[in-house]
């Protein structure tokens, strides 16, 4: 029985389909992480331009009620 089951283990430990899985699933991690490490700065910049416009808008909307 335990001489089955060191058998079983050696003949999976040498089959390269798990290796190849592996690798994709570590390749995948890493372009997932990239992705994410991307977006913060985006987002970022993305809300500063977004409450520059909102103040530029709020000034324009105040100054044009002023002069009716």
């Amino acid at each position: 029985m335990l001489h089955q089951i060191k058998s079983k283990i050696h003949r999976y430990s040498m089959k390269e389909c798990g290796a190849v899985t592996i690798e994709w699933v570590v390749l995948t991690a890493a372009i997932v992480g990239i992705a994410i490490a991307a977006t913060i700065p985006v987002f970022s910049g993305t809300e500063s331009v977004a409450e520059t416009a909102s103040s530029s808008m709020q000034t324009a909307m105040t100054e044009a009620g002023a002069t009716n």
